[in-house]
């Protein structure tokens, strides 16, 4: 069969590599399949004396994909053999600062136990504040201070909804006050912009789409249930309930799931959003009160 490919148009790709499972024709230097079709159109080496070429194979690693790099250590006129080299990924920021790549994998670490290692304005966020930061003098302050810092504003900078307390005992911080002093610090230094706290019925939305993701309730359900969320998130935030904004939105799915018949008891929703058990039918009890009083006042 004559597969006509980049200027080998009579190339019968009949002289095969088999390189770690991949087939390289040796002829043309295309990568084929076993029907000797063409499945990737940049050579992985060429057979007219080219000291470096590059062949993109796409690795899914565990935050991005890879690109992997074949280098020809020696062509010979009757075997190729190469070498395969890791280029950075889409996280390194440059292997020369040690420092940041510490803080890099720190991130990774925390958001890879959180199942958002997959999200690319994540990844596009930390190397950009990496970049900007990776320098930032923090002798005689802990690197899980730094880190932790970094991770609060990376994920309000995206409107993701973080919870604090959970990112501090993942990184074994014992109080919040020294994490804020050194992010006010950086955004001051660095000269980051402000990030806006999330507002409630973001958290809610947020949260819905979660549960719905992790299929604890039915995809039909969605809309009615962010409408009723955002309802009473709006009417929470009103009237400054002054408890954490985590517990709020826990109290608000309950209240929401049980009014329209979806059974997901109070340890499920605790456990996903974070919170206890106990915080939650506080954030239900205050609901309920708020509920009534804006009843009576309309």
């Amino acid at each position: 069969m004559i597969i006509l490919e980049g200027g080998y148009e009579h190339c019968l790709h009949s002289d095969l590599i088999d390189d770690a499972g991949i087939l390289i024709c040796r002829t043309c230097g295309l990568i084929i399949n076993e029907n000797k079709f063409v499945v990737q159109s940049e050579r992985a080496y060429s057979s007219e004396d080219v000291k470096r070429v590059t062949h993109v194979d796409t690795v899914r690693g565990i935050f991005y994909p890879r690109r992997t790099m074949f280098k020809p250590k020696e062509i010979k006129s009757n075997f190729g053999k190469f070498i395969r080299m890791n280029r950075l990924d889409k996280w390194d920021i440059g292997r020369k600062n040690p420092r940041a790549m510490e803080i890099k994998n720190k991130i990774k670490s925390y958001l890879a136990a959180n199942r958002m290692s997959d999200n690319k304005s994540i990844i596009i966020k930390t190397n950009y504040i990496l970049r900007k930061v990776g320098d930032y003098d923090i002798r005689g302050r802990s690197s899980n201070l730094l880190t932790a810092a970094l991770l609060i504003y990376i994920l309000r900078a995206i409107r993701i909804p973080c919870n604090i307390k959970r990112i501090l005992i993942f990184y074994d911080i014992k109080k919040r006050m020294p994490v804020f002093t050194m992010l006010n610090d950086i955004i001051s230094k660095c000269d980051l912009p402000e990030v806006i706290d999330i507002r409630l019925r973001d958290y809610v939305s947020w949260y819905l789409y979660e549960l719905e993701r992790d299929n604890l309730m039915v995809p039909e359900d969605i809309i009615l249930l962010i409408n009723n969320g955002i309802y009473y998130a709006d009417l929470m935030e009103e009237y400054s309930v002054g408890k954490s904004k985590l517990c709020n939105v826990s109290g608000i799915l309950h209240y929401i799931f049980k009014n329209n018949g979806i059974h997901i008891n109070q340890e499920e929703i605790a456990k996903c959003i974070g919170v206890t058990a106990a915080s939650l039918r506080r954030a239900v009890k205050d609901l309920k009160e708020l509920i009534t009083l804006n009843e009576n006042n309309s």
